[in-house]
């Protein structure tokens, strides 16, 4: 509860504990004789003490309830969007899936040589094995693929790359079909 809450509630208390003295019980007004012209409380004054209260009450009701609907509105959102999110995203690099790799688009995956099977083809319907070029996401200077003489600082063979995220390049051909899994 934040401290103008405490103040706003406290002075509520307050100007209802004034209201009540001077309309409700005008005897414990003042301890000063009181005119004669003064009437005892009708039922009209009563009225309006029960109006004003029942406002207070409404105010005080609101002032505290809604920062309190609020929050519990945010959280019930959040909480169903994070659910929904998360059975209908697909990660942003998959462990297992099948696409076509060009050298502009590259295609992403997560890929761990001891477990994930890969299978670059130069179509999805030609069998016809094409090589690849794996680009570690977090290297970019340093690649891998799959094609044995010829490595270089640079150049590293497929059994040495490290498990994590991918971006599949076409080492020879314009685009490649490449599917990968566990």
């Amino acid at each position: 509860m934040s401290t103008g809450t405490i103040i706003l509630s406290v002075l509520i208390v307050v100007f209802t504990f004034w209201f009540n003295k001077r309309f409700w019980f005008p005897t414990a007004r003042t301890t000063r004789p009181t005119p004669a012209t003064t009437q005892p409380n009708t039922k009209a004054e009563r009225g309006w003490f029960w109006l004003f209260l029942g406002g207070i009450i409404l105010t005080t009701a609101l002032i505290l309830g809604v920062p309190y609907a609020k929050n519990w509105l945010k959280e019930r959102h959040h909480r169903s969007t994070k659910e929904k999110g998360s059975s209908h995203q697909r990660p942003e690099y998959p462990t297992s899936g099948s696409g076509v790799a060009t050298k502009a688009v590259p295609l992403k995956c997560w890929l761990d040589p001891g477990r994930t099977y890969v299978r670059p083809m130069r179509s999805s319907t030609d069998e016809t094995p094409a090589p690849a070029q794996y680009v570690l996401v977090g290297n970019p200077a340093e690649y891998f693929d799959d094609v044995g003489p010829g490595l270089n600082q640079n150049h590293r063979a497929w059994e040495k790359m490290p498990a994590g995220q991918y971006l599949v390049y076409p080492l020879r051909d314009d685009e490649i079909y490449f599917r990968w899994w566990k």
